[in-house]
C-alpha cells in the first residue's frame, strides 16, 4: 500500500524514510473515504477524519455525506419505532440512541446544504 519515496539523513536520530502511497494504496484510501461509517459510536471520530481528509484533498464530500445519511436514516427510524415499546432504563438508552442518530442526520443535512450552496 506504501513505498519508500525518499530517505533523509538526520542529525537527531536514524535516517528518516518518507513514504508515498502506491496505486493500490491510493485506491484503497479512496474506497475507504467513500464508505459510510457503520457504527454510530464511530461517527464522531471516523466521519470527521474522513471529512478532514476529503477537505485536505479538495475532494467533494457530498457523496460521502449522502451515503452516510442513507445508512443512518433507517437506523433512526428503527430506533424511533423501538422507543414506543420499551420502558425503564431501556427507554432511556433508546432515547439516547434516537437523539444521537437524529443529531447526526441533522448534521449531515446541514453540511450537505452548506456544500451545495
Amino acid at each position: 500500500m506504501v513505498r519508500t519515496a525518499e530517505q533523509q539523513a538526520s542529525d537527531q536520530g536514524p535516517v528518516r524514510s518518507l513514504i508515498d502511497a502506491t496505486r493500490a494504496g491510493r485506491d484503497a484510501a479512496s474506497a475507504w473515504l467513500a464508505e459510510p461509517v457503520l457504527h454510530t459510536q464511530d461517527l464522531r471520530f471516523e466521519l470527521l477524519v474522513k471529512l478532514a481528509l476529503l477537505h485536505r484533498a479538495r475532494a467533494d464530500p457530498l457523496p460521502l455525506l449522502q451515503a452516510q445519511r442513507e445508512h443512518l436514516a433507517p437506523v433512526a427510524d428503527a430506533l424511533r419505532e423501538r422507543l414506543g415499546s420499551v420502558s425503564g432504563f431501556d427507554r432511556t438508552l433508546a432515547l439516547w440512541r434516537v437523539e444521537t442518530v437524529s443529531a447526526a442526520v441533522r448534521f449531515l443535512d446541514a453540511l450537505s446544504a452548506q456544500v451545495t450552496a
